[in-house]
């Protein structure tokens, strides 16, 4: 009797342990996946940024060069750009 009740005690902890390490797998596979998320996500808001600055930087080259190498073009420029550029 004491032999079947041990016997059934033993494997009911078994079953708890696989479900333990079952549980807690699944946790740190969430865990991993939320991490690899959040990388993904931080690694596209980059290019993004870099994008955009990309684009900025063009569209900045590109006025200079329209505004030419003419000192008083230039002069009058700066002195009637809008107030929030200065």
């Amino acid at each position: 009797m004491i032999t079947a009740l041990t016997a059934t005690l033993a494997k009911l902890a078994l079953q708890a342990f696989a479900f333990a390490v079952l549980i807690i797998g699944a946790v740190v596979y969430g865990i991993g996946q939320r991490r690899r998320g959040r990388k993904e996500a931080k690694a596209e808001t980059a290019l993004e940024a870099a994008e955009r600055y990309a684009k900025q930087r063009k569209a900045m080259d590109d006025a200079e060069a329209a505004m030419g190498d003419d000192p008083a073009v230039l002069r009058d420029r700066l002195r009637n750009r809008p107030e929030d550029t200065k």
